[in-house]
């Protein structure tokens, strides 16, 4: 299979590391590298997981796993999740620019975390070589370690997982050029895989990319048609606020994406479903009430109405509810 990025979470059995409040680090890298596997896949960014319990592994075991997955895939990033001193630390290679860690340094400190600083650190004896095996013996890699801080913080560590993960989930996509409309061609992808994916239609997927045929190749980005229906879940949303916002049933957006329970996170992409006399409308430069009213052949006053509105103007982005009696 062809990975995007690998991640490690260091340390593992007999390795334990530090212990505070009944937590230890080894734990604690596994717990944030498994919520990053899972949003990492939820924004189609394939990756892989080195340890998925508490085992033991040598460098030499993570190399060869390592080198394994190289020989199938293109060389994928390599993050490497630990614990260090008080503030987040990002090493990279020595034979590597700087962009990466960069740019998840900035996520971080947009989203309020303190970054000690992003930095290559030499080996003592041969300073031509990195310090770090997981780094040196990994040269066909993009290799970064990140080190979280201590676990003298793990209250605050674990109380803030979901929003550390997120920020390293939306430096990785910005690196990768995986942004909400943005997908990158994975093996065994094709259009009719991708268009299902996004609830779009191929032709639809064709006509933003100017694409004449049905090709792809590995790698290719492909914009993807922006669908109006679809909500990102922000801090404090719950199905049942999200239901009473577009006048849906929480049973129907738990059908419509295949969730199993009441259970979401900051940032996931909620496909929101039409019920059968209403539509929804994303609000685009130079809308008024009165064309849009026009288009869908229904009153102002009727939009107005059921979208609860006081007043005619809009803006860029807003979600319309359009009753369909009339279309």
């Amino acid at each position: 299979m062809d990975y995007d990025v690998i991640i490690n979470p260091e340390l593992g059995g007999k390795d334990l590391g530090n212990n505070y409040n009944n937590m230890y680090d080894k734990d604690y890298n596994l717990k944030f590298s498994k919520l990053l596997s899972k949003k990492l896949k939820d924004n189609n960014i394939n990756n892989f997981l080195i340890r998925t319990d508490d085992r033991y592994l040598s460098n030499k075991d993570r190399i060869n796993i390592i080198d394994d997955i190289n020989r199938d895939s293109n060389s994928p990033i390599i993050i490497t999740i630990g614990l260090g001193n008080n503030l987040i630390d990002i090493i990279y290679g020595l034979n590597n620019k700087d962009n990466l860690a960069s740019i998840i340094s900035e996520e971080f400190v947009e989203n309020g975390f303190i970054v000690n600083k992003y930095y290559q650190q030499r080996d003592s004896i041969n300073t031509d070589e990195d310090y770090e095996s997981i780094i040196r013996d990994t040269p066909n890699n993009e290799s970064i370690i990140i080190r979280l801080g201590n676990m003298k913080n793990n209250a605050y560590l674990n109380d803030n997982i979901e929003k550390l993960v997120d920020s390293l989930v939306n430096g990785l996509k910005k690196y990768l050029g995986a942004s909400d409309n943005i997908y990158i061609v994975k093996k065994g992808d094709n259009l009719y895989s991708i268009a299902r994916k996004y609830n779009v239609t191929i032709d639809e997927i064709k006509r933003i990319n100017n694409l004449y045929n049905n090709n792809l190749s590995i790698g290719q980005q492909i914009k993807i048609p922006q669908n109006n229906n679809y909500y990102i879940v922000k801090n404090g949303d719950t199905l049942y606020s999200i239901s009473r916002k577009y006048n849906v049933s929480v049973d129907n957006i738990k059908k419509t994406n295949k969730l199993l329970n009441n259970n979401i996170y900051i940032g996931q992409k909620i496909f929101i479903p039409n019920e059968d006399n209403i539509i929804t409308y994303k609000v685009m430069k130079g809308d008024t009430l009165y064309n849009i009213s026009k288009k869908y052949n229904v009153s102002v006053k009727d939009i107005m109405n059921i979208n609860n509105l006081s007043k005619t103007t809009l803006q860029i982005n807003q979600i319309l509810k359009i009753p369909k009696n009339n279309i």
